[in-house]
């Protein structure tokens, strides 16, 4: 058999007329209940009408629970509780009270706990500062906390012992120090702390390589004609390269006008040569060779 106190107590500041103590009271509003708990679940009386604090008010009130000998399982406060050995709180004797919020006219149940321990929450220590927890509870709290000699667990979330855990974390944290920089600041690469790019961004930056490289045009090749149209050559500085059998022939670069129709002059030259244009946004452009008798003609943009 185990036995129990039921205390009814209402926390409140302490101190006196000349300040506020920061220790908490715990005032008694109304006469304790001693039980006598053993294997079938009991209830305690119904909490009597509790008088009201100084402001007025009625609730606040506490069960407070002290183990006198033995250990229990302590439910909530309710109308008809029931208490079993699947929930509550654990309570021994030695450890500190538990306070449970409760109103007139609720009870709570107890019945006599396993031992050892079943897995339930506990109760802290004794009163006082703190008293030493039970054997089983030791035994249990050291098995948690593990030993120098336990391994480093194998994974992140896993039931292995503290000492296991913390010994993963300090292994996660080596490896990761050996890819770090000895220090921060400009150096060569081989001695940098190397960040790669995502497919996303390698994509986006082939398509910025694209958008800034020049591209090459080929106008003619092998012609003794005016040329087909080029269309969209992208706006920027280029070289205008002409080689070939002129034969009198005159090439000139044209672009097509805003009219769509009419092929304006850029560039001419009247021999082998090259010089520089510049080309606008997605322009239209073409070689003509006009007069003489041209052969082998090739022309291109670079």
């Amino acid at each position: 058999m185990a036995k129990i106190r039921i205390d009814y107590v209402r926390p409140r500041r302490g101190g006196d007329a000349y300040g506020i103590s920061s220790d908490t009271i715990q005032e008694v509003v109304a006469p304790a209940q001693t039980l006598e708990v053993g294997e079938a679940s009991i209830q305690s009386e119904a909490a009597p009408a509790f008088p009201p604090d100084a402001r007025g008010a009625l609730g606040g009130v506490f069960a407070r629970i002290s183990c006198l000998s033995g250990a229990v399982v302590a439910t909530a406060a309710a109308v008809n509780p029931t208490a079993t050995e699947a929930g509550g709180v654990r309570l021994e004797q030695g450890q500190r009270p538990i306070l449970h919020p409760i109103e007139t006219g609720q009870k709570m149940a107890f019945i006599q706990a396993a031992d050892p321990p079943s897995g339930l929450p506990v109760s802290g220590g004794g009163g006082g500062g703190g008293g030493d927890a039970s054997a089983a509870n030791q035994t249990l709290l050291l098995g948690r906390i593990g030993t120098k000699a336990d391994p480093a667990a194998e994974e992140d979330e896993s039931d292995a012992s503290l000492f296991s855990l913390v010994k993963r974390g300090l292994q996660r944290w080596t490896a990761l120090l050996t890819r770090l920089p000895a220090s921060l600041g400009r150096k060569p690469a081989a001695g940098s702390f190397s960040v790669g790019m995502a497919n996303e961004d390698y994509a986006l930056l082939d398509e910025l390589v694209k958008a800034v490289t020049p591209a090459t045009y080929a106008l003619l090749a092998d012609a003794n004609a005016t040329g087909e149209a080029v269309i969209g050559v992208k706006p920027d500085s280029y070289i205008w390269s002409v080689s070939g059998t002129f034969g009198g022939t005159t090439a000139k670069l044209q672009a097509l006008g805003p009219d769509g129709a009419a092929w304006l002059d850029v560039a001419t030259l009247n021999a082998e040569g090259r010089t520089g244009v510049v080309v606008g946004m997605d322009a239209t452009l073409r070689v003509a060779l006009v007069g003489g008798a041209p052969a082998n003609i090739f022309a291109s943009l670079t």
